[in-house]
């Protein structure tokens, strides 16, 4: 996840002032929820009782996904190694915009692979799609939900992150963050934005939320929200684990009360988007030049 400099030069007030606006609409979206006791109570009511799916996601099927995840980078990195005549020890010498090419083709090959996989189950039958967040209904409402709930995230994530700062250095940062600060022109910067904006919402809420919530909620829905939650925010290493917990946490009863997985996107393109902006933002004024170079 990206993170906010401490130093307060101009594009940094910038930054700020875009996070109190966040801040500040967060707390009216929090205000709004509290006072809405109908919705407060459908979402605890959904909660205490198991849903009512024809043909949910399948352990499984859930299981294959999972794999799939773990094995492709491995797989597509042996292969592309022996294409290009490259050895593999000397991938981390390659230059920057190729590793940022090859990330951005993992991530595709993943979302391939799990969609190819789900609708093969539901080929066969063995789930409906319908049951498993693609909802094809009210996708203004969908969409509204997902930014809503990032409004809803954005307080806790920071108050975390504040929490956790004794926890953070220049050696913890994001992989990514150092890039964009030390390599950040036009094409990484492009490289870095698909991926994060729209690849790695895609991939990450179908195999956390679509499959592994999908299949565990049909026996406890609170533990599958809070175990799926802390798998997802724990895969990002620490310490960006934490701020990342209550963003998994409301990710996941999203998912489960609007039955979207569309909803749980839409977040988690908003929320990767603001903080990819913010570094942008902050990046200009340590170099002194434009966001996006000529």
């Amino acid at each position: 996840m990206f993170a906010v400099e401490e130093e307060l030069t101009a594009p940094n007030i910038v930054a700020l002032s875009l996070m109190i606006a966040v801040i500040l609409a967060g707390l009216w979206s929090w205000k709004r929820l509290i006072q809405n006791k109908k919705l407060l109570e459908d979402i605890k009511e959904s909660l205490r009782y198991l849903p009512e799916f024809k043909k949910p996601m399948k352990a499984f099927v859930a299981l294959i996904c999972f794999l799939f995840w773990i094995l492709i980078p491995d797989i597509y990195t042996l292969i592309w190694s022996q294409v290009n005549e490259v050895k593999l020890e000397k991938f981390n010498e390659l230059p920057m915009t190729v590793k940022l090419w090859h990330m951005d083709a993992v991530f595709s090959l993943r979302l391939l692979f799990m969609g190819l996989i789900l609708f093969g189950a539901s080929w066969k039958k063995l789930i409906r799609l319908a049951d498993c967040g693609f909802r094809f209904d009210q996708p203004l409402d969908q969409i509204k939900s997902g930014v809503y709930s990032f409004f809803l995230a954005m307080p806790l994530v920071l108050l975390v992150m504040v929490l956790t700062s004794p926890l953070r250095s220049q050696e913890k940062t994001h992989e990514l963050i150092k890039v964009m600060q030390q390599d950040g022109n036009l094409s990484n910067n492009l490289l870095i934005g698909f991926s994060v904006i729209i690849l790695a919402p895609l991939t990450e809420e179908l195999l956390f939320r679509v499959c592994l919530q999908g299949a565990w909620q049909e026996r406890n829905p609170s533990l599958a929200i809070v175990m799926t939650a802390l798998l997802f925010a724990f895969i990002h290493g620490l310490p960006d684990a934490y701020p990342l917990i209550p963003l998994a946490l409301i990710l996941g009863t999203l998912y489960y009360y609007k039955k979207s997985y569309l909803a749980c996107v839409v977040l988690h393109m908003v929320f990767n988007a603001f903080y990819y902006c913010l570094t942008l933002i902050m990046h200009a004024g340590e170099s002194g030049a434009a966001i996006w170079p000529g």
